[in-house]
């Protein structure tokens, strides 16, 4: 993990920040009003979640990264970590896309060391397109599987190309992507177009995600924009009913997709008030 500095007279509740496909942990705290800088203003501890299959990652396991290894060894150690390094005996964790799914199997798989989970865009329902879903599925399964499809050198060259989301001005997507761009490994590529072939989402194979929310029991926050392209409409929904324990969902008018990280307000629309959700379960890190 990536510690925040700490503020000056911080109260120190840690909070894990997992970051989606595509980008790496850096993605939540880019800019001067990031996810990342709005919770350690608060006074929160932050960590920037990293794992297999990220340039930032340390691990000496060379082998072929898979999403199961992310979601069982990986980010449970993270967890562990940040217990370790701030005395707390349960953690916040905040994931956004990909790493939404993560921080949502965290919370069912490690009841007792999480204090809430925030599941931004969560895509546990994924759009009907299976038939083409197979067809790239079939495609990546041919390729060698220590590949990884490029997209930090496609930010780099297509950056200035790139015009602006709902509510995201061009120059902070552009800047975006060429500071926090991470390549895909192609294993995590051919893993979720399974899940698109299959149409639900499996981190572990044979275990169902929505089925195994049941077991989730802290509180939980989901927020996905109104305006979203990326997710089905269902899915804020399909995670609120499955989750086991009490679930808030807000769904941002005038955002999609990114513009809950990169919105011009998100800091004052998203990340404040997921800031001041977080500062009512303060206590919960601690007992």
């Amino acid at each position: 993990v990536l510690a925040v500095p700490l503020r000056v007279g911080a109260s120190g509740e840690p909070v894990l920040l997992i970051h989606t496909a595509g980008s790496s942990a850096h993605a939540l705290h880019y800019g001067p009003e990031s996810l990342a800088g709005v919770l350690a203003d608060a006074g929160f501890a932050v960590f920037l979640a990293t794992h297999r299959g990220d340039v930032d990652a340390v691990c000496v396991d060379d082998s072929v990264p898979h999403l199961r290894d992310v979601a069982s060894r990986d980010l449970p150690a993270a967890l562990r970590a940040v217990r370790a390094a701030t005395g707390c005996p349960r953690v916040h964790v905040v994931g956004f896309g990909l790493g939404a799914l993560f921080a949502l199997d965290l919370g069912a798989r490690c009841p007792g060391e999480v204090a809430t989970v925030t599941a931004m865009a969560p895509p546990l329902r994924l759009a009907e397109a299976r038939s083409e879903a197979r067809r790239i599925q079939q495609i990546v399964q041919l390729l060698p599987r220590h590949w990884a499809v490029p997209l930090r050198a496609l930010a780099r060259v297509g950056a200035p190309l790139v015009g602006a989301p709902v509510s995201t001005p061009g120059p902070r997507v552009r800047g975006a992507l060429a500071y926090a761009a991470a390549d895909v490994p192609l294993s995590f590529a051919e893993t979720m177009m399974g899940w698109a072939a299959a149409g639900r989402v499996e981190l572990v194979p044979n275990v169902d995600l929505e089925v195994s929310l049941q077991h989730g029991a802290c509180p939980l926050r989901v927020v996905v924009g109104a305006q979203d392209a990326v997710l089905c409409p269902s899915s804020g929904f399909a995670v609120a009913d499955a989750w086991g324990g009490a679930v808030e969902l807000v769904h941002q008018d005038g955002y999609g997709h990114v513009d809950l990280v990169l919105g011009s307000t998100a800091a004052s629309d998203v990340h404040r008030p997921i800031a001041d959700w977080l500062g009512q379960h303060r206590a919960a890190c601690w007992g």
